[in-house]
């Protein structure tokens, strides 16, 4: 049987995610470039943390397969191919 507060959970995520989204078309290109700097910068750390063995490994969550299945989805119907991206241990 499903657990109510999974469910409500993932719907919680899929809504955040949605408000991101819309925050983000109100916010400046310049804008967007520095977080996107600032977030590969702390992925780079992270990286680097769990190869030190500071860190465990981070396991996928049903949200994150679900979210990324759709963005490929969504690219495959744009006509782009980011298949590269997809590690098989997720």
């Amino acid at each position: 049987m499903i657990s109510f507060i999974a469910v409500w959970q993932f719907i919680l995520e899929w809504l955040s995610v949605l408000r991101q989204f819309h925050v983000l078309r109100f916010v400046s290109s310049h804008e967007k470039d520095l977080e996107i700097i600032s977030l590969r910068t702390q992925v780079a750390l992270m990286n680097h943390e769990i190869e030190a063995g500071k860190l465990p490994k981070p396991k996928a969550t049903p949200f994150f397969r679900h979210f990324w299945r759709a963005n490929f989805r969504i690219l495959a119907c744009m006509g782009k191919n980011y298949s590269f991206l997809f590690y098989a241990d997720y």
